[in-house]
């Protein structure tokens, strides 16, 4: 994939509110940014963001799609899918 690419599915949680995570083979994060599903709390809604990470970046990288605990900040529901950037 390249930069920017789109990040795109359906989530069901607390307020809709979900966090996304690009995380280069080293460890390095290439990318973290917030965004919105369009409904959340007890229904699936569907959401689509646009992710760019810096060029020059090619090779293995995880991509992690997570919403955070109201209980106590910790990451949860996490979603982490293994891609080729290139």
């Amino acid at each position: 994939m390249t930069s920017p690419f789109t990040l795109s599915g359906s989530a069901n949680v607390f307020e809709a509110a979900l966090n996304c995570e690009l995380a280069a083979a080293d460890g390095t994060i290439l990318a973290s940014m917030p965004f919105q599903a369009t409904a959340g709390t007890g229904t699936w809604g569907t959401y689509s963001t646009s992710i760019t990470f810096p060029r020059g970046h090619v090779g293995q990288a995880m991509l992690r799609v997570y919403s955070i605990s109201a209980k106590d900040g910790s990451r949860i529901n996490t979603v982490t899918v293994p891609v080729t950037l290139g």
